[in-house]
């Protein structure tokens, strides 16, 4: 029994070191200007939303939640700011694509670029869920390229807030979106299944409450 206990224990540290190597790979756009959060700063701009840029390897541990800031170059009716992109998890394959689930959150502050830089987004409030504009390929983003932003599946939705007009809408006024990647390698979301490293944990727990019950009657 005792070599059971420490190989299942073995086994759980093993698996659990495992489950923290997960990297995950985004492939994204804003229209137009698009900055990521690496966990102490902001990256430079992207000011081509027709053109999708990407980040590969990044850890789970310190970017369970990643942040990008958008902006649009304009305050018109007519011309949406949007956040499109897509999440994979490297060691599972999972994908998670932008929509309006609660995977994904807004919070407009009137950030120009300037205090941007200055502005860690863990600290900011008043996250709310996004508005959907369609999927990658259809509205006003389709109808200017004739079809998809090459390198981001059609799955994904373009993004934003309802409240996308005034000065949250135009040039060098950033709105924050937060995406929630944890479920991707943490296995909790209802597209995955329970990572090995839970199911050894569990079995540990039960032999535990098995060798505990039987010293108290006796058996062992």
């Amino acid at each position: 029994m005792k070599k059971i206990i420490v190989a299942l224990f073995v086994a759980v540290m093993f698996n659990c070191g495992l489950a923290q190597a997960d990297l995950i790979t985004t492939t994204f756009t804003g229209d137009n200007n698009v900055s990521i959060w690496n966990g102490s700063s902001w990256s430079a701009p992207s000011t081509n939303w027709e053109s999708a840029a990407t980040v590969s390897n990044i850890s789970v541990t310190p970017f369970s939640t990643l942040y990008f800031a958008v902006s649009n170059d304009t305050g018109s009716s007519g011309n949406p700011a949007g956040f499109l992109a897509s999440f994979t998890d490297t060691t599972t394959g999972n994908v998670l694509f932008t929509n309006n689930s609660s995977n994904f959150h807004i919070t407009i502050d009137d950030l120009n670029s300037t205090n941007l830089l200055t502005v860690n987004p863990t600290s900011l409030s008043d996250w709310f869920t996004p508005t959907s504009y369609g999927a990658n390929g259809t509205q006003e983003w389709g109808s200017v390229l004739g079809g998809p932003v090459s390198g981001i599946s059609t799955n994904s939705q373009w993004i934003w807030t309802a409240n996308n007009n005034g000065n949250y809408a135009q040039e060098d006024n950033f709105a924050i979106v937060s995406v929630n990647v944890g479920s991707l390698s943490h296995r909790d979301n209802i597209l995955t299944t329970p990572e090995p490293s839970s199911i050894l944990l569990f079995a540990f727990a039960g032999a535990m409450l098995v060798i505990f019950y039987r010293r108290r009657l006796g058996l062992l």
